[in-house]
């Protein structure tokens, strides 16, 4: 079982307002991590970033959200900048609830915590975001915290991709964590079934009753 992020589907849920800034690092550092991206969207086609110059990349949809399955990925990054369109989008919140509920990895830079905000998939959850979702994100039930980082749990989240230097290296480095870390409690639990513990203080050196020792006359 291979560990890390290479040939790992990680989901990209992003609209036509997603911003440079907010993507084109964590992108590339994933994809740099030997991840496979797949660009969910409302439609198909490509998209190009906001706040880009003229040799902005565009990038291609992978597939449309009315198609995307939680179940085909094992971690999720809501990048930021307009992502009014994706919130009145029914399917992609969805989609956003669905990889929660899942306890998957999930990353949020800047405005992309209003994905997590409509999807209704924070209450109790502390995050960091762009301070104009502070409100929405108290009145959710989650609390806002003004860190350039909040880990909580699976949940990755950034005020802004300038918040830190290599913002997409520390992603990519706290999704193979995380990911890792899952694939450990799993072949333990493989190894060590719930109804066969493993070994302990209890049943190590404990004599059965062909082993004790005699007593002595």
């Amino acid at each position: 079982m291979e560990f890390g992020l290479r040939g790992r589907k990680i989901a990209v849920l992003a609209g036509s307002g997603m911003h440079r800034s907010e993507m084109e690092e964590s992108w590339k550092a994933l994809e740099d991590a030997g991840a496979e991206l797949h660009l969910i969207s409302a439609s198909d086609g490509e998209l190009a970033v906001a706040g880009g110059a003229s040799d902005a990349r565009a990038y291609k949809v992978h597939c449309t959200v009315d198609k995307a399955n939680a179940d085909t990925y094992v971690a999720l990054l809501l990048p930021g900048g307009d992502v009014s369109a994706m919130i009145g989008n029914e399917k992609a919140t969805a989609f956003v609830r669905a990889m929660m509920e899942s306890d998957k990895p999930v990353a949020a830079v800047g405005t992309g915590a209003a994905m997590l905000i409509a999807a209704n998939a924070i209450r109790g959850r502390t995050l960091s975001a762009d301070p104009s979702l502070r409100d929405q994100i108290d009145g959710a039930g989650g609390s806002w915290v003004e860190k350039s980082i909040q880990i909580d749990q699976k949940l990755f989240t950034s005020a802004s991709a300038s918040a830190i230097p290599a913002l997409g290296k520390r992603l990519a480095t706290e999704f193979s964590n995380k990911l890792d870390s899952t694939k450990v409690d799993e072949l333990s639990q493989q190894s060590f079934p719930a109804s066969d513990p493993p070994p302990g203080p209890g049943s190590i050196g404990a004599a059965s009753s062909s082993t004790k020792p005699r007593d002595r006359a």
